[in-house]
């Protein structure tokens, strides 16, 4: 069995609003602020997570977080992939409830 699950505790960093997408899916994008440990001068050093949710997942965010909140997220990850302006660019993506 192949299992693609990543689990994120932060604090929100940023958090759009609910939008519908193209396909007429609810959806949140937000950045996670993890903090991975500390520097040699002991500050602390933070990687920042783009996450998305969608439908009930991407209320409810909306509904109860706001930005500097601490959540928990348990999510999969997505390699994305376009070409932007002749350049092919990818990235991960993680995302709660994607098809």
């Amino acid at each position: 069995m192949i299992t693609n699950k990543c689990t994120f505790l932060g604090t929100i960093y940023e958090l759009s609003e609910v939008r519908m997408t193209a396909n007429g899916r609810k959806a949140i994008k937000l950045t996670l602020s993890v903090r991975t440990g500390k520097d040699a001068e002991g500050k602390s050093i933070y990687e920042y997570i783009p996450c998305r949710a969608y439908e009930a997942k991407a209320e409810l965010i909306a509904k109860w977080f706001s930005k500097g909140k601490a959540i928990g997220l348990e999510t999969h990850c997505h390699r994305y992939t376009a070409e932007i302006e002749g350049i092919a660019r990818s990235e991960e993506r993680f995302s709660r409830n994607a098809e």
